[in-house]
C-alpha cells in the first residue's frame, strides 16, 4: 500500500513559496488518494477546486485547494502568477499546434510527429535518438489522433526503413532527421493540394 508524502515540494509552480507558505497551503488542503482508473471529476461537472497531483502511476496522490484559497494565493504572489500564466500560454501554444497537425496531417504522419516529440538524445551516443520507454499503442494512438491499429500499422511501416529500431521497450530512432523530412514532404504535399470548392460556393 503506498504511503502518502503530503507534501507540496515537488509542485513545479509553488517552487516561489517559502517553507512556511507551502505548510500553511499544505494545511488548507484536503489529501485524497484515487485508484487506478478512478476518475478524479467528470467533464461538465462544476468544481471550485483546483487539483495538485503529488505523486503515483498506479494510484494517484492529490492535494485538493479551494479555488478561493488558490485566487488569494495568486493575489498575494506574483512570481507564482506569472509562473501559471506562463504554463497555460505554454498549454495554449501546444493545443494550436496540435490542432495544425490534425488537420494537416494524415494519422500515419501525426504517429511519427509524436515519436520526434517523444524522443530524446541517448546519454551514450547524443547522435542517438531515442524514446523510453516506449509507451503503449493505445497511448501514442490517443496522442496522435488516431487508433491503436494504425499506430501498429505506421511503426510496421518504418521498421524495414531502417529508421528506427526496437529493444524492449526502448524505441531508437537511427536517423531522425530522415523521419522530420517524411512528415515535411507529408506537409508540403497537403499545402500543394488545391482547396475543392464546397456546394455553397458551387451554387453562387
Amino acid at each position: 500500500m503506498p504511503v502518502d508524502r503530503r507534501t507540496l515540494d515537488g509542485i513545479a509552480v509553488l517552487e516561489g513559496l517559502t517553507a512556511t507558505e507551502r505548510a500553511e497551503l499544505e494545511a488548507a488542503c484536503i489529501w485524497r488518494r484515487y485508484r487506478h482508473g478512478e476518475r478524479l471529476f467528470e467533464r461538465g461537472n462544476a468544481s471550485n477546486e483546483v487539483f495538485f497531483i503529488v505523486e503515483g502511476s498506479v494510484s494517484l496522490l492529490v492535494a485538493v485547494l479551494p479555488a478561493t484559497r488558490f485566487v488569494s494565493l495568486l493575489e498575494q504572489n506574483g512570481e507564482i502568477a506569472v509562473e501559471l500564466l506562463r504554463r497555460l500560454s505554454a498549454m495554449v501554444r501546444h493545443a494550436g499546434a496540435r490542432v495544425v497537425e490534425l488537420s494537416s496531417l494524415d494519422a500515419t504522419n501525426r504517429v511519427y510527429v509524436e515519436l520526434l516529440r517523444l524522443a530524446k538524445p541517448d546519454v551514450a551516443s547524443p547522435d542517438l535518438w531515442t524514446v523510453k520507454p516506449l509507451p503503449p499503442l493505445r497511448e501514442l494512438a490517443a496522442s496522435a489522433g488516431t487508433t491503436r491499429e494504425l499506430v501498429n500499422t505506421a511503426l510496421n511501416t518504418l521498421y524495414p526503413t531502417g529508421l528506427i529500431r526496437r529493444r524492449g521497450n526502448t524505441l531508437y530512432l537511427l536517423d531522425k532527421s530522415a523521419l522530420e523530412s517524411v512528415v515535411r514532404a507529408a506537409e508540403d504535399k497537403k499545402d500543394l493540394e488545391p482547396v475543392q470548392p464546397n456546394e455553397s460556393d458551387l451554387a453562387e
